[in-house]
Parts: C-alpha cells; sequence; structure tokens
C-alpha cells in the first residue's frame, strides 16, 4: 500500500459514459504493467480503457419453456422459429436458452402494419340473399 501522498500522485479520476449515463472511474495503477479501474459501483476492469456498456447489463435468459408462454405459443413453434432463424437461440450443453432482450426485439419485428389484413376479410361484391 503506498503512503498517502504517493497515492494520490498515482490515482486518476474521470467521467466515461455508458449507456448515455456518466459514470465515476477512477484509475488506480499498481507496480504492475497496465491499469485497473475501479468502477463507482465496485466493478473492477484491468487492461482496457473503453468500458462496454454490454458488461454492465446483467443477461436475462428464458428457457425454451419460458419464453414460448411468453410468446404465447407452443415449445414446438418457438423450436421451428429458432431453426428458420426467426429468433437466436443459444445452447448450453443440452439446455436451450433465449435472451430476453432477442424474444422482445422478436416481438417487437413481428408488429402488423396497418393495412396489410386485406386478404382476411374480402370485400363482398354482390350479395345473392337480396
Amino acid at each position: 500500500m503506498l503512503p498517502q501522498s504517493e497515492r494520490a500522485q498515482t490515482e486518476s479520476s474521470k467521467n466515461i459514459e455508458v449507456c448515455g449515463k456518466a459514470v465515476r472511474v477512477r484509475n488506480a495503477l499498481s507496480g504492475k504493467v497496465g491499469s485497473s479501474w475501479e468502477m463507482e459501483d465496485g466493478h473492477t476492469m484491468k487492461g482496457i480503457t473503453r468500458y462496454n456498456a454490454a458488461m454492465s447489463t446483467q443477461i436475462q435468459w428464458l428457457s425454451t419453456a419460458d419464453a414460448a408462454k411468453y410468446l404465447g405459443i407452443t415449445s414446438r413453434t418457438l423450436y421451428r422459429f429458432i431453426d428458420e432463424g426467426l429468433i437466436a437461440g443459444y445452447r448450453f450443453g443440452r439446455v436451450i436458452r433465449l435472451k430476453q432482450t432477442d424474444v422482445d426485439t422478436f416481438i417487437e419485428s413481428s408488429r402488423i402494419e396497418p393495412g396489410t389484413l386485406d386478404h382476411l376479410y374480402p370485400e363482398v361484391v354482390g350479395d345473392s340473399r337480396a
């Protein structure tokens, strides 16, 4: 541990932007080559200068059963969507998981544009009952 006066000289702080928010980091140089950055939330980054925003958020994983239930479809339909590349699936050993963000993106991409369902309710030209 360095004396307080030397420690003050080897530490510097700066703000970086992560997901649109200013985050304060402190560079704590030691006798080693490189540096480590200590985040306000206690995380430490070593040997990097840019903070990856993806590292700051924890991935929410869904099982195929949970994802199918969330989407309101069967597991079989979900497996078909994964196989056709409509939604990303990740295999961990024998288990398949989906990211919550991928499922939400799939939902948004499945939005129906107005005026595209005309074929489901054709206009009746002549009614023979009259």
